[in-house]
């Protein structure tokens, strides 16, 4: 049930940015961020639906073939809303995904499986590792982004809609990492597939105080 809820919420919430946002830069990265976040939890449907654990493999690394490029995302998404340019930063985002990409499909990322009795989890590799620690860099300086940016406005709508978006956002990444001990062997149910939590407080957030440029 958890990662059915984060996928849908998730899908609704881009599905909203997009039909209601009449496909505005912000709407659109917002979109994406919920999307890619989103990625990882049709794997979790798909154990319960699956047996064939050389399928599952694959499809864990083809998911995370796209989910490396997530921190990019990520970035360009609070760069566009906080209203930083650093291209050189992107540049170098751009890059580690393309990298990271093709070692996705290789043991150096996820060498095999874990199984618990809520299902499977990949085995994290020496390239996942190194994702996993540019992913926390990421989110450290989003944090701090985030905190410059409510130092310097006094704008009450934007405070309003930084700390919102801080909030979910900063949350749904250190509930993403508590999937990294079940990766790595040890039987903790992935907190990531409760995501929804801070999305749906996002969601609430952003309609009840208008903080996007939705059509109501």
């Amino acid at each position: 049930i958890p990662p059915l809820l984060f996928l849908g919420v998730a899908l609704a919430l881009a599905a909203m940015a997009l039909v209601r946002g009449a496909f505005q830069r912000e709407n659109v990265l917002f979109a994406l961020v919920c999307i890619w976040y989103a990625l990882l939890a049709p794997l979790f449907i798909s154990h319960h639906l699956i047996r064939d654990v050389d399928l599952i493999l694959s499809l864990e690394r083809k998911i995370h073939f796209l989910y490396v490029f997530l921190p990019l995302i990520q970035v360009l998404f609070f760069h566009h809303i906080l209203n930083i340019q650093r291209p050189l930063l992107i540049a170098a985002l751009g890059l580690f995904g393309a990298v990271m990409a093709p070692l996705t499909q290789t043991d150096l990322y996820f060498p095999g499986l874990n199984q618990f009795s809520w299902g499977y989890i990949a085995k994290g590799g020496p390239a996942f590792m190194l994702f996993g620690a540019v992913s926390g860099l990421v989110m450290v300086y989003s944090v701090w982004c985030f905190l410059e940016a409510l130092r310097a406005t006094t704008n009450p709508v934007l405070r309003l809609k930084y700390r919102y978006m801080l909030f979910a956002f900063g949350l749904t990444a250190v509930l993403t990492f508590f999937n990294v001990p079940a990766i790595n062997g040890i039987d903790l149910y992935p907190a990531g597939n409760f995501c929804f939590i801070p999305l749906s407080i996002l969601g609430y957030g952003l309609l009840r105080h208008r903080l996007m440029d939705w059509r109501s």
